[in-house]
Parts: structure tokens; sequence; C-alpha cells
């Protein structure tokens, strides 16, 4: 029996720790030392499905819960503390909830993202960057209803398709009317499952 020296590369350990413990591919990555991108890609090699939108949200983090209080105020010590600004110059802005609930939804589906992404040579902030090449923006309804707001949308949009990426753009009514976990999964998922079912490339 060939031995398996990495925990990624164990089957049966994706599958106690995915299904039976019921942990992110987050989670399983800071267990094994490697990436969620690592755990997602070896899932897929070895054809160990993934969870349904309600599984998910079974599995996924609470809110309301120590650990999902603690998270938020990490998220947004994250933004306020580092280099990105907010939609003013010179003033940083705090996630809002809608921005939040769009970050929780990644979270429950497994999808690494990284908050307010700056692309290399982009002089723009984006909401979401989830490897390989989605860019999200979160929009308020006022705000991105300006005249002003409406040009550096435009900007962005151009930019993102000019540059390689897909833009996903979920808007605060969408939110409130559908909600984050399933805009996140008809929209993002299946470009990041494209990715990972055509690179299986495991490593």
């Amino acid at each position: 029996m060939q031995k398996v020296e990495k925990k990624y590369q164990d089957k049966e350990w994706l599958k106690v720790q995915y299904w039976k413990r019921s942990l992110s591919t987050l989670k399983m990555a800071a267990m094994a030392g490697c990436s969620s991108t690592t755990i997602q890609n070896w899932l897929a090699y070895y054809k160990i499905p993934i969870r349904n939108l309600s599984e998910a949200q079974k599995a996924g983090y609470d809110p309301t819960t120590l650990e999902g209080k603690t998270r938020r105020k990490k998220l947004s010590k994250a933004v306020k503390t580092s280099w990105a600004w907010g939609v003013f110059d010179g003033v940083f802005q705090s996630p809002t909830s809608i921005e939040i609930a769009v970050s929780d939804a990644l979270d429950m589906l497994d999808i690494e993202h990284e908050p307010q992404y700056r692309p290399n040579e982009c002089s723009r902030i984006y909401d979401e960057f989830a490897p390989p090449n989605v860019l999200i923006e979160v929009q308020g309804d006022y705000w991105h209803s300006l005249d002003k707001m409406q040009e550096r949308d435009a900007e962005k949009a151009t930019w993102a398709r000019d540059n390689g990426y897909h833009l996903v753009v979920i808007w605060e009514h969408e939110i409130h009317e559908v909600g984050a976990l399933d805009l996140v999964t008809e929209r993002v998922t299946p470009f990041v499952e494209s990715v990972l079912t055509s690179c299986p490339g495991v490593g």
C-alpha cells in the first residue's frame, strides 16, 4: 500500500474531516498546513461530493455564536487597518453589513477569498477576490445609484473585463430579497468549480 505523506492527500482523512466532522476546507487547510484551494482540489481529485446549499448552511458559521461575532470583529479590523482606502479618498471604511453577508456566504461555501482586494497595476479596490480570477462587488442601492459612483463602477467593470477577470456584482436589494448565500452559490460557485474540475492540479 502506497504511503500517504500529507494529510490532504489521504482520501479517508478528507472524507472524515469534511463529511463526518463537517469542517470547512479553511479549517481542514489549517490542520493540514496547506491552502483551502489545495483541499478543494484533492476533494475534486478523489471525487468526494461537495456539500450542497442546505448542507453548507448546516455546516456554515453562525453569526450569533461567539465564534461568529469574533470573526466579524476580525474582518472589520482587517479592513480598517489595511492599506485599502474606502469609497472616499483618505477615509477608511469598515465593512458594511451586506459586504459581511457576502463574505460569510463565501466562507459557508468553502470558497477561498480575500476582502478589499486590489489587483496588480490597478488603482481601484474590489470588495472580494476569489481565485483564480473572480472579482466581487457588493453595491449599496443608494450610493451606487449616484452618478459619480456609477462612473467609478463602470471604470472598474471595464478594467476587470480588459484584464481577464470575471466580475460579479451583487446589489443590496438582492441580498435582502434572495439572500447572500443563494446569490454567491448562483453567481460565484460555477466559476470556481469550473476551475477546480478542469484543473485538479493537486499540489
